[in-house]
Parts: C-alpha cells; structure tokens; sequence
C-alpha cells in the first residue's frame, strides 16, 4: 500500500475515482471521517477499509461526518445497515453527524436513523460518544 500524505492531523484517503473523499482525524477516543462526495455502491469498500483500519488501530468509536454528502444509493445504505450491526458485535460503535437535508430525508424516510444513531452537529456527535 502506498504512503499517504498528511496534512496536520488529517489523513486524507485518495478515492480510486472521483467522487467522494474520507480525511480521518483523532479526538481523544472517537475518529471521525469526514467524508466528502457521493456514497454509492463503487465508493463502499473504500470507505469499509477506512473504518477498518480505524478500528484495528484501537478506536472503537467512529463518528461519520457528512456534512458534505449530498447522495447515497440504496446499495450504500444497505451496507451502512449492515456494517453498525456487524461492528457493534465487535464493540465497535459507528454513528453518523452533521447529515445535510438531503441525507436528514433519506435517512429517516429509509428508517436509517432507526439504525444508526444520528447527532446534529459533529460537536454535539464526540461530546455523546466520549462517555
């Protein structure tokens, strides 16, 4: 695997293609991946990676920054079903934040929210995952 480059304390993730982005920075025991672009079906096994090499470095609390998602596919939302009920058996705990309009709509007309537990603001999403 090729170095990647660093820019402060952000990682920045190259996509394979265009599109959407993960930059990755520490607070205390939550990561947070901030990810940029659409999620779709040919973006998941990047961001999959991403949390598992997060996970396997010892952070067992990830916190989903998107912000600046302006789409998921269905083959994306699936997979996010999937993945927090499989990382939860592990103890790892996943949660999203800062979801725009869009992903706020699909989110909880997909029952998402059901699933994943959704903060407002990313502030708001490391002070309820660092008890």
């Amino acid at each position: 695997m090729a170095s990647l480059p660093r820019f402060g304390s952000y990682t920045t993730i190259p996509p394979d293609e265009p599109g959407m982005q993960i930059s990755k920075t520490n607070y205390g025991n939550v990561a947070v991946l901030k990810i940029e672009g659409p999620v779709i079906e040919d973006k998941i096994e990047s961001l999959r990676e991403t949390i598992v090499d997060v996970v396997s470095r010892g952070r067992r609390k990830v916190l989903l920054d998107l912000q600046n998602v302006p789409f998921w596919d269905s083959a994306a939302l699936e997979w996010l079903q999937e993945f927090v009920r499989t990382m939860s058996f592990d103890g790892t705990e996943l949660a999203v934040c800062a979801l725009n309009e869009v992903g706020n709509d699909i989110f909880k007309v997909t029952l998402m929210d059901t699933f994943v537990l959704v903060y407002e603001t990313q502030e708001e999403g490391l002070k309820g995952m660092a008890k």
